[in-house]
């Protein structure tokens, strides 16, 4: 059930939202256990056979809690290997089976394994729960709550990646109902406006490129910016529209979930992009996996290959293709360039051109992320780098320059939709800060307080932003159609 369909605003959402309210007022669990009725509904509605592993995973985690709060090693490590497992059978055996094909000249048919959805997020956050269980840092609590905490159904298909320590105190916070419902519907409508206006329209220039170049064209270098930029931004506000979304429904039920982007294209460094981006992912990995591996605690070149490890760990968390791996492990090199950088060179550079060079680094390395296979890669970098030619759309005449028709769906007005998008993604505030004032969204345990520069783009309770939100909603609503799915379901 997508977020961005008539089945889920017209009917699951209201449904959903009418048992809360009505469930919420008594003094008991009551509406713990309907919310979790919902979030099952809402699993199930993808795939039965896929709900019955959903609720198998969530129980065996939750029997093994007991024995691992007792400082059971043993049980500690069933449960991170069996999460593992899970994960790594239905996301990783084919991409293993073509390897051994590749290495062994062998021809072993794949398995017919159809990827459970959400299963990356919902691993992660389950093997944070036991790790910190062990170590002391989380509570025992009862199956409903751990279950809601788990299935939670606006962060259980994409994230954000929900941490025990931001859910579990929330169970007794008091809410105002209407307050909440009029905050969480204008976040839910911004997130959708992203999905459905931005992103959706962006993946078309982005596809026709990226189309072109899997079946063996060469794009142009107008042609390969103008699919790279469109799947620069295209990224960007389809997953940034998920957490909103994901945060606006959340705040409706009462509860807040971490913020998952802080405008991470105004970064100035690869660094500071990687606090920004999917800030939840981040933080796992850091937690769980380079500060574990030794973190920067014994020495610069052990510190540098623990980022490398992370990094490449990181990339083929999201999907199993080697164009995953070599996409965190370019990172993992850019991270220790800009690591490197800081700490011999210590040279102030100019804000722009340091921004520059990040976005620059950045939209190189989603090709890596979308492309279907390494020739693609070759073809669009090329492209990229001048070395396919360049040639200007038709009616725009440039000395020297030769002009003709681009790849089919490529134009001069993809080219102004990439510049009207673009503008908005580095001038607009985010939604933590345009709703500042209520804090919507959590950043590292705490609330955000971080405000818009502009007194105009604080929401508030007005007329005004009650006819704003509005427009969005009829816009989106207009454009639903056949709604598409999000970038990160597929991870």
């Amino acid at each position: 059930m997508l977020f961005n369909s008539h089945i889920f605003i017209f009917i699951f959402l209201p449904v959903c939202l009418i048992g809360f309210m009505l469930l919420r007022r008594k003094e008991s669990d009551l509406w713990v256990i309907w919310i979790n009725l919902c979030s099952i509904v809402f699993y199930g509605y993808w795939s039965f056979d896929h709900l019955l592993l959903f609720l198998f995973s969530i129980t065996i985690n939750y029997l093994i809690s007991a024995p691992i709060k007792g400082k059971s090693k043993v049980a500690l490590a069933f449960g991170i290997i069996f999460n593992l497992t899970l994960l790594s059978f239905y996301k990783y055996t084919n991409f293993l089976i073509d390897n051994i094909n590749t290495i062994t000249s062998h021809d072993y048919e794949w398995i017919n394994i159809v990827l459970p959805i959400g299963i990356s997020f919902f691993t992660f956050q389950q093997i944070a729960f036991l790790v910190d269980l062990y170590y002391g840092k989380a509570k025992l609590v009862t199956f409903n709550r751990y279950f809601f905490f788990v299935s939670f159904f606006p962060q259980l298909i994409a994230g954000p990646i929900v941490h025990h320590s931001d859910i579990f105190p929330q169970f007794s916070k008091k809410i105002r109902v209407p307050k909440h419902l009029a905050i969480g519907f204008s976040v839910f409508c911004i997130g959708l406006f992203k999905k459905v206006i931005i992103a959706d329209s962006l993946a078309m220039t982005a596809n026709n490129v990226f189309t072109f170049a899997e079946s063996g064209g060469n794009p142009t270098f107008i042609e390969a910016w103008f699919g790279a930029l469109a799947y620069t931004l295209q990224i960007y506000f389809d997953f940034s529209a998920y957490s909103d979304m994901a945060i606006g429904l959340a705040y409706m039920f009462g509860i807040r979930l971490p913020h998952n982007f802080s405008s991470p294209y105004k970064a100035i460094s690869i660094i500071d992009f990687w606090r920004k981006w999917h800030i939840t992912l981040s933080r796992f990995l850091k937690d769980y996996l380079y500060i574990p591996l030794g973190g920067n605690r014994h020495g610069t070149i052990k510190r540098y290959l623990n980022v490398m490890i992370t990094m490449l760990i990181g990339g083929l968390w999201h999907g199993a293709s080697w164009n995953f791996v070599l996409w965190g492990g370019l990172h993992g090199l850019f991270l220790v360039i800009n690591q490197s950088f800081q700490k011999i060179i210590k040279l102030q550079i100019p804000w722009f051109i340091s921004w520059s060079m990040t976005m620059v680094s950045i939209t190189f390395a989603w090709i890596l992320f979308r492309a279907a296979d390494i020739p693609s890669v070759i073809s669009m970098w090329k492209g990229m780098l001048f070395i396919n030619g360049i040639k200007t759309p038709q009616g725009l005449s440039i000395p020297g320059i030769e002009s003709g028709a681009l790849i089919n769906g490529v134009n001069i007005y993809s080219g102004l939709e990439i510049i009207i998008f673009a503008l908005i993604c580095f001038l607009s505030p985010n939604v933590s800060e345009i709703f500042s004032r209520y804090n919507v969204a959590l950043i590292e345990g705490g609330y955000s307080h971080t405000k818009s520069k502009n007194k105009y783009l604080l929401w508030r309770p007005t007329f005004v932003w009650a006819m704003l939100i509005l427009m969005l909603f009829i816009c989106s609503l207009l454009k639903l159609g056949d709604p598409s799915d999000f970038l990160y379901f597929q991870f």
